[in-house]
């Protein structure tokens, strides 16, 4: 089983830019990265007493024209000078003013995704930088009470800790440097940050919001829009949250659940297994390993971390795995069915000149050699196939849906990790980019439940109307022509059931057919069968889950 951590997403380094472009990418980011450390450093030295400012400044007077809030009496007496340093950090501490400047100037975000300067999606972008700009004009610029509010200088806190690093990382990147302690940090301090800067911006918006009740008749449009903020708060520090654990799982390293699945087919073969770990950071790499020997199953680990192989290429892994299968007298090589190993593996196979069975749905070892099944012809056939015995080693890639999942013991096991002696770099491949779909759907190939949808949904609008929101509640992937799935639940959408469609799901563990012809084939094969109209019940079906 090959199992790596993958590599950090973010920020993605762009193919080819200009000279120019990232000079000025790398200065943006420094000097963005300074004005947020000027904030930090201002707040903490005026909530600490160390500040040497005392007074507002003659513009902070003009703008902070509320008064100061008393601290709660259930306050502990030794938190009450901190509280009121809290109230006093926009105008005293002079904060808002640097705050001011540096996210205002953050809407070059925005112009550089425009101009191509940067690879990110401008809705997500300008939604970012937008939400910063209204809380700094639209609410602490525009209602003074919240600038002598201690929750400001939380948010601030939160906001500055979070950008120094975030433009720290993304101007070392750019460098072509990722120093290890700002990843952890990027991808760790989140955690807190996120919850103490969403709080304290949720607070500060519900102090600008009219004490009256709504239906009195004295909330204004504007209101109303600042009072809907404040509600969709949780369900936003919800997505922001998964967003970043999801981030932080590429950055930080873990094995795959696809393949926790070949672990399983390589049971099948009653031996010795020995996991093989990859990365490029050796203390990442060492957290897979800790967790590779946890596996039930798993005799040995062995691993090897380079920067030759922080970008997976197959090109560099391929000596490196025929260098270790020479060590111990292997019989099998099992790894997920993936894109990597797809490239990987057969290049192995070729160099060793053994055989190579991909996508295999079954394994077994008998006394003439090893018999999988594999799907063909789009899952119109299964073809048996016998690798001999006396062809060693065997390679095979397994699909994620037809094996469980190996389990992970709760304790530590002290079976043996070993360190594999580092190739050297074969040229001619260079690692251009690494881009992360933004998605929270799961791959298809190891996704539990599948979503399909067939020639009744007329058009791509139609389908993506009904099948997305259907496949978002579920947590699903949508289905695919030409791909074999075998999920544990399959959703068939105004598919008749032709001998095709069936061939490529007729594994899956409960399928579902929505079909108003009674008569349709799908019926046929389904566990359950609804007969109705799929525009009317697919959106029922997506109400009643949400509930």
């Amino acid at each position: 089983m090959v199992s790596h951590p993958p590599t950090a997403g973010q920020p993605r380094k762009m193919r080819g830019p200009s000279p120019v472009i990232k000079y000025y990418l790398i200065a943006y980011n420094v000097v963005s990265c300074l004005g947020w450390f000027a904030v930090l450093f201002t707040t903490v030295s005026h909530l600490s007493g160390y500040s040497p400012i005392h007074h507002p400044s003659t513009l902070a007077r003009l703008f902070n024209a509320a008064k100061t809030p008393k601290a709660p009496h259930w306050l502990p007496a030794s938190l009450q000078p901190i509280f009121k340093r809290a109230c006093t950090t926009f105008s005293i501490g002079r904060v808002g003013s640097i705050v001011r400047i540096v996210q205002t100037g953050a809407l070059l975000e925005v112009l550089h995704v425009l101009l191509g300067f940067v690879r990110s999606p401008l809705v997500t972008t300008a939604m970012q930088v937008a939400s910063r700009v209204y809380l700094v004009w639209g609410v602490t610029e525009s209602f003074s009470a919240t600038r002598s509010n201690p929750f400001y200088a939380t948010m601030v806190l939160a906001w500055s800790i979070t950008e120094v690093i975030r433009y720290s990382f993304y101007a070392c990147n750019l460098a072509g440097s990722e120093p290890r302690f700002l990843v952890w940090l990027r991808y760790t301090t989140f955690y807190i940050l996120y919850p103490l800067g969403a709080g304290s911006e949720n607070a500060l918006t519900y102090t600008t919001l009219p004490n009256s009740s709504p239906l009195s008749g004295k909330w204004t449009p504007y209101d109303y829009l600042r009072g809907f903020f404040v509600l969709i708060w949780v369900p936003g520090l919800y997505v922001m949250y998964t967003y970043m654990i999801k981030q932080r799982q590429y950055s930080h390293g873990t094995i795959d659940a696809a393949s926790l699945s070949a672990l399983t087919a390589a049971q099948q073969l009653k031996g010795k297994i020995t996991a093989l770990v990859v990365g490029g950071e050796d203390a990442e790499v060492q957290k897979v390993v800790e967790e590779a020997k946890k596996l039930e199953g798993v005799s040995k680990v062995v691993f090897a971390s380079d920067s030759t192989y922080k970008n997976l290429l197959p090109e560099q892994l391929t000596p490196l795995i025929k260098t270790s299968l020479g060590t111990d007298s292997f019989t099998h090589v099992a790894a997920a069915h993936s894109t990597l190993s797809k490239s990987l593996l057969p290049r192995v196979a070729a160099q060793l000149d053994v055989p190579a069975v991909s996508d295999v749905t079954s394994v077994a070892s008998g006394d003439n050699g090893t018999t999988f099944t594999r799907p063909i012809y789009a899952g119109n056939a299964i073809s048996t196939v016998r690798a001999p015995s006396s062809v060693s080693p065997t390679i095979f890639t397994a699909r994620a849906t037809a094996f469980a999942k190996a389990k992970l013991n709760d304790s530590a096991s002290s079976i043996e990790a070993s360190k594999l002696d580092t190739t050297s770099p074969v040229p001619g491949t260079e690692h251009i980019e690494t881009k992360l779909a933004k998605s929270d759907r799961p791959d298809l190939a190891a996704a539990g439940r599948v979503v399909s949808g067939g020639r009744a949904l007329k058009d791509a609008e139609t389908f993506k109307k009904i099948i997305d929101p259907l496949a978002d509640v579920l947590g699903a992937a949508v289905g695919q022509t030409g791909k074999v799935v075998a999920p544990e639940l399959y959703i068939a959408v105004g598919i008749s059931g032709a001998i095709q469609h069936l061939a490529g799901m007729k594994d899956s563990k409960l399928i579902v057919a929505i079909n108003k012809d009674p008569d349709a084939p799908i019926h046929q094969v389904a566990d359950l069968g609804y007969v109705a109209d799929l525009y009317e019940a697919v959106p029922e079906l997506v109400e009643k889950l949400k509930k």
